[in-house]
């Protein structure tokens, strides 16, 4: 970053330097610096020249903008019964990769409240499915599930969690089972504030174990 602001420094209308500056940004997950920079280089190129960035540079904004939020969109459909609705996309990482821009999230065991210690294996599967499953979506890094069974009785919170694995949220849930009944519940954690940001409840027939755990 340095050596880009020099760069720009010794001529600030070359959109190159702009341009390599917003791509610095956006890999080190700044989106916002990345469209402060590009509005930067707006104003300064209308003010000083009279004209709009070039259709590069303006492509590269879009870019960034459109990654950003659509990899927060998605965080709004993590969730057992809600990641199947996302459309397949090529696997983004088996764990967490800082510099790819990408937002990132961790799954954490889900726990099992049932005091029926054969449900482990059913809510270890969640969540192995729920990571599996968000993996494959653009723009979203997935911490790998054998880096998040560390935290299985932690009585960390989720912003250390998120703090030590180095991801932005946190998912975590709970089952509780009845003789015919399984409740699942899970709740999307903001790692920086510890603040929840989405949760929802699950309340399915227990017919098929696996068809739940699908679902």
């Amino acid at each position: 970053l340095t050596r880009a602001r020099e760069l720009l420094s010794l001529d600030p209308l070359r959109e190159a330097s702009h341009r390599r500056l917003m791509r610095l940004h956006a890999d080190l997950g700044e989106r916002s610096r990345a469209i402060a920079q590009y509005q930067s280089c707006t104003q300064l190129l209308q003010s000083e020249l009279g004209i709009a960035p070039s259709a590069e540079t303006r492509a590269l904004a879009d870019e960034i903008a459109v990654s950003g939020d659509a990899a927060r969109s998605t965080l709004k459909r993590i969730a057992v019964g809600s990641v199947d609705a996302v459309p397949a996309a090529p696997v983004v990482a088996e764990a967490v990769r800082p510099n790819t821009g990408a937002v990132s999230i961790a799954v954490l065991p889900f726990v099992n409240m049932s005091g029926d210690a054969e449900q482990d294996f059913f809510a270890e599967g969640i969540s192995e499915d729920i990571t599996i499953d968000l993996s494959k979506i653009a723009g979203l890094s997935v911490a790998a599930s054998g880096s998040t069974r560390l935290y299985r009785t932690t009585t960390m919170s989720p912003s250390q969690i998120a703090a030590e694995i180095g991801v932005d949220y946190i998912l975590a849930g709970s089952l509780r089972r009845s003789e015919t009944t399984v409740r699942i519940t899970t709740s999307l954690v903001d790692g920086r504030s510890n603040r929840q940001v989405w949760g929802e409840r699950y309340d399915r027939e227990l017919v098929r174990i696996f068809d739940i755990q699908a679902e």
